[in-house]
């Protein structure tokens, strides 16, 4: 299995294949349209979505599990049970490793989690609070900062940051008293 931390990879993964998803639009595809869709075109049905497309798209972006090719026609499914011991198994095709690993692993990141990510990446990114929780549907822009945001990994970096220009250390500098 691999050593990346999966939040890098997710969020660099995601946004990747959002440009993507965007660029085959012409940059501006239709607000109302559906992104996942059935054959027929409908909504799918929850964990029809998350068996057919989420996990096999993780276990692709290799977030879930991993499949790697050891030879022509040789795919080599490597995943962790809910036990955490590592398991594997060999394939003919990529498509059957992949199906398979998505089958048969746990955990993983959850398609709801991109909603925590872009609350994450609004917030540092300059969009005020206000306009991030009415993106969100949230009620209240406490649910949208106390629940769906999150440090990034620099966040005690750029608060000694704030403070680091001695010119404008108003706190520390000492002052004469009367």
């Amino acid at each position: 299995m691999t050593g990346r931390p999966a939040e890098a990879t997710s969020t660099t993964w995601t946004a990747k294949q959002l440009r993507a998803l965007a660029g085959q639009h012409g940059g501006e595809p239709d607000p109302r349209a559906l992104v996942f869709t059935t054959r027929t075109g409908s909504v799918p049905r929850r964990s029809n979505f998350r068996r057919q497309v989420w996990h096999p798209t993780l276990v692709q972006a290799g977030l879930l599990g991993e499949v790697v090719e050891s030879g022509p026609h040789d795919f080599r499914a490597v995943w962790r049970g809910k036990d955490g011991i590592e398991w594997s198994r060999e394939f003919t095709t990529r498509r059957n490793a992949v199906a398979h690993v998505a089958e048969v692993t746990h955990g993983g990141l959850r398609f709801h989690d991109l909603r925590h990510s872009y609350a994450t990446w609004l917030v540092p990114s300059g969009v005020p609070v206000n306009i991030a929780q009415r993106v969100l549907g949230h009620q209240s822009a406490s649910t949208t900062l106390n629940v769906y945001t999150h440090a990034p990994g620099d966040h005690l970096d750029r608060a000694r940051e704030a403070f680091s220009d001695p010119a404008d250390d108003s706190l520390t500098t000492d002052r004469e008293t009367d």
